[in-house]
């Protein structure tokens, strides 16, 4: 009898040595798995960074660009302004007699940036911001710069 509770004893021992063994295996792999899900969620959420960081430069780049556009498009509605009002003063002064004598040199100048103006207003970027820059107007201005007679039609 006291072999078979020795044989007994050997049997429950093995059996919980394998069990031991086994658990010991499932655990193991347990936190392999958990590790590689960790790495894995990691690596996701490095990611989202990265987009969301490149999303924003990009939109830094893109606001940046918009406003260079808005200061060029002031830039080129003030000089439109700018020369309006000179056209204005022009036609004043050309009207005293006291000023012919000074006209061509200005003129010439005047008609330079005038035409230069027009230039930037006209390239298919830009449309003309108010009606005193329309075609009307600049053929006016640059005929009576130059000299040249206009006829409105």
């Amino acid at each position: 009898m006291k072999c078979h509770v020795c044989r007994r004893r050997i049997e429950d021992e093995e059996r919980d040595r394998e069990r031991k063994r086994v658990e010991k295996v499932r655990r193991r792999e347990e936190r392999r798995t958990d590790r590689e899900e960790r790495r894995r969620l990691q690596k996701l959420a490095a990611k989202r960074r990265e987009d969301e960081q490149k999303m924003q430069q990009r939109i830094a780049v893109e606001e940046r660009k918009i406003l260079i556009a808005q200061r060029k498009l002031e830039t080129i509605r003030l000089l439109s302004e700018l020369f309006a009002r000179i056209k204005v003063t022009l036609l004043r002064s050309f009207q005293n007699p006291c000023f012919s004598a000074e006209k061509p040199n200005l003129m010439g100048f005047i008609g330079f940036w005038v035409v230069w103006v027009e230039s930037v207003l006209e390239s298919p970027r830009v449309t003309p911001v108010s009606e005193s820059c329309g075609k009307s107007w600049s053929l006016e201005f640059k005929c009576s710069v130059l000299g040249q007679s206009w006829n409105q039609s």
